[in-house]
């Protein structure tokens, strides 16, 4: 009788060990979904920012799109412009009589064909400037999703090591 007694206490104690290390166990258990939790939600809300960030710069390379083409109609109704003052300076220099008329018609054209010039230089420019904003833009937004799948792929990962 006394051995079974002992058997039973033996059995008490292994029990009582066993059953705190299930605790310990379940008490890791929980920390470790708690932490991937944690991280889920962490790359959740990256990828939202990450979302709302590239729908910005798409936005802002679209803005930019549509001044480019404003700049270009721009840049060929002053190329009408030009080709008609040319072609207008020639139906009056034909038309001239004497050479003063023609001299002085032919500066007054000139100097307008000089601030025809001058303004297309500058839409050139401007256009310029606008195509480099949209290359870096376009840069920016392809980073930008390469950052997205990246979290895409961590977020996953995070889910098959789960």
């Amino acid at each position: 009788a006394s051995s079974i007694i002992e058997r039973m206490k033996r059995k008490i104690v292994d029990d009582k060990e066993e059953s705190r290390m299930l605790d310990s166990q379940r008490f890791d258990l929980k920390m470790e979904v708690q932490r991937l939790e944690d991280d889920m939600r962490l790359s959740a809300e990256n990828l939202a920012q990450a979302s709302t960030n590239l729908k910005q710069k798409e936005s802002t390379q679209q803005m930019r799109r549509e001044e480019y083409i404003t700049h270009s109609e721009k840049t060929s109704k002053l190329l009408e412009q030009m080709q008609h003052s040319i072609a207008e300076l020639e139906k009056q220099l034909r038309e001239c009589q004497s050479s003063d008329d023609i001299e002085h018609r032919i500066v007054e054209e000139e100097e307008e064909i000089v601030l025809l010039t001058e303004k297309l230089q500058i839409y050139r420019d401007i256009t310029k400037h606008r195509i480099d904003q949209i290359y870096y833009l376009k840069q920016d937004v392809e980073y930008m999703l390469e950052f997205v799948l990246l979290l895409n792929q961590l977020h996953a990962d995070s889910h098959d090591g789960a």
